[in-house]
């Protein structure tokens, strides 16, 4: 593991002039992602924008991508956080030493420190293919770098330790699984109770407007849609949709799909209702 600022660079040229094929891993914000594209961007190497490619991961579109490009011996494959959201995306993270060794690559995926997180608690068996992981710590997002070393700042609202955080985090996942399995059953009373415990857990740990709140937000809300607590439902779709447009933008297929479940939602509420007019006094378009 590399730590630092200069030492991350210093590594990322090294594997870009010296390394033959590799898999490599970096944890840095999604603005110090942006700085590290902007210094390699004009080098010999190819960049793949999650951010602008949104779908789950799949190793046959990485082959493809790679393939295609045989003179390129770099590829980073920035804000990969964006590709593994989901348990299913997680689960097709595999990787063997015959692939990478038919790639001939190096292959350097980018994820922020709370993606690490959730790839090391839904994924780890992907960390026995990197062969060296690199963290950029200088510009890490205050909520993350709070979610990291929330226990070197012990105060009385707050004393769990690091490793109990990751814990806590883990556990939301399978609270979250269990919800919509619970959902799925029309279980909704206990999907309900589920979702709100992961929710309360996630949101002391980063915050009430993280990313991370979005996917509890869209699943409680379609449990209260299916109860006919339309205006709770709408609540929480509005928090999952401002959130999807601020990180993806109005285009991305998270934000569109929200839309229109907020969409049904106002109208089995107000039938003759302009939603367009209500998107705008929410501030919402």
């Amino acid at each position: 593991m590399i730590d630092g600022m200069e030492e991350g660079y210093r590594t990322l040229d090294w594997i870009i002039n010296k390394s033959e094929q590799g898999l490599y891993l970096v944890v840095a914000d999604e603005k110090m992602q942006k700085e590290i594209v902007e210094t390699y961007r004009c080098r010999a190497v190819e960049i793949y924008d999650c951010k602008q490619h949104p779908g789950g991961y799949s190793f046959r579109k990485l082959e493809e991508w790679v393939v295609s490009l045989p003179k390129t011996r770099t590829f980073m494959v920035v804000h990969f956080h964006l590709a593994v959201q989901d348990k299913e995306s997680r689960k097709r993270l595999n990787f063997s030493r015959d692939m990478l060794e038919r790639l001939g690559k190096n292959l350097i995926f980018f994820v922020t420190p709370y993606g690490d997180d959730r790839l090391a608690a839904g994924a780890y068996d992907f960390y026995s293919f990197v062969k060296l992981r690199v963290i950029f710590h200088e510009k890490i997002d205050e909520k993350e770098e709070e979610f990291l070393y929330m226990a070197d700042e012990s105060t009385e609202e707050n004393e769990w330790e690091a490793e109990e955080l990751k814990s806590k985090m883990a556990e939301t996942y399978v609270l979250v699984e269990e919800g919509k399995d619970k959902k799925k059953k029309a279980c909704y009373h206990e999907s309900e109770g589920l979702l709100l415990r992961a929710r309360e857990i996630r949101e002391k740990i980063l915050g009430p407007e993280h990313l991370e709140l979005a996917e509890i937000d869209s699943e409680l809300a379609e449990v209260y849609e299916s109860r006919g607590k339309y205006q709770v439902a709408l609540e929480y779709f509005g928090k999952a949709y401002k959130a999807f447009l601020f990180s993806f933008g109005i285009e991305h297929p998270s934000t569109k799909a929200i839309y229109e479940n907020m969409q049904r939602t106002y109208f089995a509420l107000n039938p003759e209702g302009d939603f367009k007019q209500w998107m705008e006094k929410k501030n919402m378009l």
